[in-house]
């Protein structure tokens, strides 16, 4: 077998070993980490009568996942049987194949509790989707260039890997489906029974990391001056009524805990409250100004490199 990961036979592609060996474990043992933690927080979360949230748009996602988790293990069982007539021969590809039996298997359990728990499309669901869709393909069409395996001896796996990537596509589509938020106005992201009515809490990742999810309100103020009672309520996590109710709860808490060696701290309190989520906006600023820093130190050695050309002396 040759690792690679670049091919040698290929230009510019990557080794089919690498591939199954490398990519596809990393990204399923990523996901099986993040699933497992993230169903272990929504089991201790409130659940909506069933009445409420197994709608049509539930069963969909439940089929399509449990198809997805059926294909990938009758493609395990084929290869197994195809290694030496058993699975005697227990190699990477069916090391790999059978994680990602696991982590599709994973998968539908996390649909379900993402979809009777939470007001949005799930992040996690989201990006393994479509990171499986986009691997997939890529592993399809290095197969497909290697004849490994044949399609005329082996039709059944070409046919499982083709019926995977149809169903991630419309399982990805369906996810991506903003949610009927009337059957979602009690929960909000810490398990409190209240309603934001702001967009942004039911926007999936995408519509936030390119903050799609304000375009009404944009449009809107292309026809006509916005005034404050167009604008949206605060998103519940960082309504003032919520930060108070948590930083409360966080202060009775270092009075509780007090002790002649430990003394209240409103430095853990803010903290607790809210030192995440400004942590991580102050790593983005670090970055953005040392982006804008370096801008013109590297204009500046460009010019400097194309004016030597005009000297006895160029760069190399």
């Amino acid at each position: 077998m040759f690792w690679g990961p670049w091919s040698s036979r290929r230009d510019l592609d990557l080794t089919p070993c690498f591939e199954r060996g490398v990519i596809v474990p990393a990204l399923n043992l990523l996901f099986v980490a993040l699933a497992v933690y993230r169903i272990r927080t929504l089991q201790r979360t409130y659940r909506l009568p069933s009445a409420s949230t197994k709608t049509t748009a539930y069963w969909i996602k439940l089929v399509l996942s449990s198809v997805i988790a059926c294909l990938a293990f009758a493609e395990l069982a084929h290869l197994g049987l195809r290694r030496s007539g058993g699975l005697r021969r227990f190699n990477v590809f069916i090391a790999s194949q059978l994680l990602q039996t696991i982590a599709y298997s994973l998968a539908v359990r996390l649909h379900h509790y993402e979809h009777t728990r939470t007001r949005r499309s799930s992040d996690i669901l989201l990006l393994f989707w479509l990171t499986s869709l986009v691997v997939g393909l890529l592993t399809l069409r290095t197969d497909r260039q290697t004849s490994r395996p044949s399609s005329a001896k082996h039709p059944i796996v070409w046919a499982l890997r083709y019926s995977t990537a149809a169903a991630m596509a419309a399982l990805f589509a369906a996810e991506l489906w903003p949610r009927k938020v009337a059957e979602y106005v009690l929960l909000d992201d810490d398990n409190d029974l209240v309603a934001s009515g702001a967009p942004e809490d039911e926007a999936n990742i995408f519509s936030r990391l390119t903050f799609s999810w304000m375009s009404p309100l944009l449009v809107m103020g292309q026809h006509k001056q916005i005034r404050e009672g167009d604008l949206w309520a605060l998103p519940g996590q960082v309504a003032p009524l919520n930060v108070a109710e948590r930083f409360g709860d966080h202060w009775q808490n270092e009075l509780d805990q007090s002790t002649p060696a430990r003394q209240p701290s409103l430095v853990r309190a803010l903290w607790r409250t809210m030192g995440w989520p400004f942590a991580l906006a102050g790593l983005f600023k670090l970055i953005q100004d040392v982006l804008q820093f370096s801008q013109p130190v590297l204009l500046s050695r460009l010019i400097g490199f194309v004016a030597s050309y005009a000297t006895d002396h160029p760069q190399p």
